[in-house]
């Protein structure tokens, strides 16, 4: 395939150009001298000499030529291999910021949802324990608590209290019957005090749980951020390792290009005026990292805008500029007439417009 791009003619690859790279006058140049040399005479002998002086500065004057260009190129290469790992690092950055934000939303919506639970649990035992104070109420004639049970000695003091006021020992029924109104005193406090240290062992142990609860995923959510961190920090360390080495293998490919054996032609016959280059070196070549990456970035040689987009704004732009009105159509797809009239174009061919209505 003839080569078509010279920029991937490179130094080492110069004998692909027309003439070898080479000014077509040389060859021309040295076949005289060998023509006059062959005179045998001194004076042919000097314009021999001033020939091939000749033939060799324009000789190396290509040379200069062509390596002036390869350190032109090889400078745009350097230019857009470091523009490509400035856009590089802006999508790293961009890609790991969205990452950070993701991972930054996830422990927010954990601890979140953490209080969420801790309210709604602390809330649920507090409608268990009105609940109870409710049904109480209606149970035991408006107490929130149980009624108390008392003691066996409680019966006992009241049985014996009963005997001696039936046998008319009052003074002893009164010892009784104070003895025991302490007793049952006593009694229903302390009920009354297991009641309210039910509820509040209740609310004792929901805090413990929850507190552990917490505990526990402030641990998580801190491991999360870590293992994110660590990983990031890998990330930058691959991403700055990928840099060099991409940098030292194009600086070293650069670098060969001057001192490489040249490659050879498909075929020893071929003419030197059409070259062929080999379609994959572009693209497999350390030498044309630069631009190879700015076209898989999207910018560069393969930044090119969508085709359709420009025909059909050139297409309206121009059939209202030649009515000379305002183009209404900015901002609006594209109507179906027109359209077949590009496709007319484009396939030479006359197309049936559709009847406008």
């Amino acid at each position: 395939m003839p080569a078509t791009d010279w920029r991937e003619i490179t130094f080492s690859r110069s004998h692909l150009r027309p003439h070898d790279g080479y000014d077509p006058d040389v060859r021309k140049l040295r076949r005289k001298v060998v023509e006059i040399a062959r005179k045998k005479q001194v004076q042919a002998y000097m314009q021999a000499k001033t020939l091939l002086e000749t033939a060799e500065g324009k000789e190396q004057g290509m040379r200069d030529k062509v390596r002036a260009e390869e350190l032109g190129r090889q400078g745009k290469e350097r230019v857009n291999l470091a523009e490509a790992f400035k856009m590089r690092a802006l999508s790293f950055d961009e890609e790991w910021a969205h990452k950070r934000k993701v991972i930054q939303h996830e422990v927010a919506d954990k601890r979140k949802g953490f209080e969420d639970r801790v309210e709604g649990q602390t809330t649920a035992l507090e409608l268990q324990i009105n609940k109870k104070a409710n049904t109480n109420i209606k149970l035991f004639k408006g107490s929130p608590i149980p009624p108390v049970i008392f003691s066996s000695l409680v019966r006992d003091d009241r049985q014996i209290e009963a005997r001696q006021a039936e046998a008319g020992n009052f003074e002893i029924a009164t010892r009784y019957n104070n003895s025991l109104k302490h007793q049952m005193q006593s009694e229903t406090k302390r009920h009354e005090q297991n009641c309210a240290n039910v509820i509040t062992q209740k609310h004792r142990l929901l805090t413990e749980r929850l507190a552990q609860e917490r505990h526990d995923m402030e641990d998580a959510c801190d491991r999360m951020c870590l293992a994110f961190e660590l990983k990031y920090s890998i990330a930058q360390q691959r991403q700055k390792q990928s840099i060099k080495n991409l940098t030292h293998d194009s600086e070293h490919a650069m670098a060969m290009e001057f001192c490489a054996a040249q490659e050879v032609r498909y075929s020893l016959t071929q003419s030197r005026t059409q070259p062929k280059s080999y379609q994959s070196r572009p693209k497999t070549s350390s030498t044309f990292m630069g631009r190879n990456l700015m076209e898989k970035a999207g910018r560069g040689a393969m930044d090119v805008p969508s085709v359709c987009k420009m025909e059909a704004t050139t297409v309206r732009g121009c059939s209202w500029m030649r009515r000379g009105k305002q183009n209404p159509c900015v901002g609006t797809p594209m109507p179906k007439h027109l359209v077949l009239e590009v496709l007319a174009k484009k396939k030479g061919s006359a197309l049936k417009q559709p009847r406008s209505k």
